[in-house]
């Protein structure tokens, strides 16, 4: 007798707008996830690309001002006020020879010699 009534309920134009809403309702918030999701994702790589070329930009002019010695002190400096571990900084020459490098001792698991990409002549 139950399952009469209950089919009955589903045939309902009370159930059938509630299941429309919810289908709605979640339609809805799945698009509005996505569009902040998106937008947080490609404003935060944009603010990361713009710090780290302003960083960049910064050590192209120690380096042109002060050598290469200069600039293998900033990148020491640099790497241990933001850890050792988490930031390693390293110029490379255009065949791929490092020329300067922030502490390279908690890197040693890492292949960091020679980059991908660049062949030696």
């Amino acid at each position: 007798m139950f399952w009469k009534s209950g089919r009955s309920f589903l045939r309902t134009t009370t159930f059938r707008l509630t299941l429309w809403y919810l289908g709605v309702f979640s339609a809805l918030s799945v698009a509005v996830f996505l569009v902040v999701y998106v937008t947080l994702a490609l404003r935060l790589q944009a603010q990361t690309d713009h710090e780290l070329l302003d960083e960049s930009k910064e050590f192209v002019t120690l380096y042109r001002e002060h050598g290469i010695k200069a600039l293998q002190a900033e990148f020491a400096r640099e790497a241990e006020s933001q850890g050792t571990g988490r930031v390693l900084f390293q110029l490379l020459s255009s065949s791929g020879i490092p020329l300067a490098s922030s502490d390279l001792s908690k890197w040693k698991e890492l292949d960091i010699t020679r980059p991908k990409g660049i062949v030696k002549k």
